[in-house]
């Protein structure tokens, strides 16, 4: 439940970011180059936000008591 939330803290996050150098690049020249920038930003986010759910999801099953 917990990387579920924040799953959608990130989403958000990044939606918040690509409104914010959407924004930016109507105002600028280097439009591609903005994009390119935006879209690295968003992959590196993503494997972030991976790495961090197979973390937990490892630490539920290290904490998981067994039953003997």
């Amino acid at each position: 439940m917990l990387y579920i939330r924040h799953l959608l803290i990130c989403n958000r996050f990044i939606v918040i970011m690509i409104i914010l150098v959407y924004t930016l690049c109507k105002f600028n020249y280097g439009i591609v180059y903005n994009l390119t920038e935006v879209f690295r930003a968003i992959y590196i986010l993503k494997k972030v936000n991976d790495s961090y759910i197979f973390f937990q999801l490892a630490l539920n099953a290290r904490n998981r008591p067994t039953i003997s």
